[in-house]
């Protein structure tokens, strides 16, 4: 069975789905949630929170990626410099 859009759960007018639907939305469904519902609809505002949480979890998760690989990228270079060292002191 396909997901509901955000118009057909809003048009059946039960809060808990909708709460529910709005938990399990991904970033497109609620970027086009947004497109169906009118900016002073109170259930725009939650769309809108729901999308910004939904963002800002991406961009957590792309900073801690970032900050991984940055690390491995410390040491792979760390590792090089010590070599290099040991490699002109040592044998000289």
């Amino acid at each position: 069975m396909a997901r509901p859009t955000a118009f057909e759960v809003l048009g059946r007018g039960d809060p808990r789905e909708t709460h529910s639907w709005l938990r399990d939305a991904n970033i497109d469904e609620l970027r086009d949630a947004l497109e169906d519902v009118k900016r002073h609809d109170t259930w725009g505002s939650h769309i809108r929170d729901a999308l910004d949480i939904r963002l800002a979890l991406n961009a957590q998760r792309t900073a801690n990626r970032v900050l991984g690989l940055t690390v491995a990228v410390v040491i792979l270079t760390l590792v090089q410099v010590i070599n290099l060292l040991y490699q002109v002191l040592c044998h000289h």
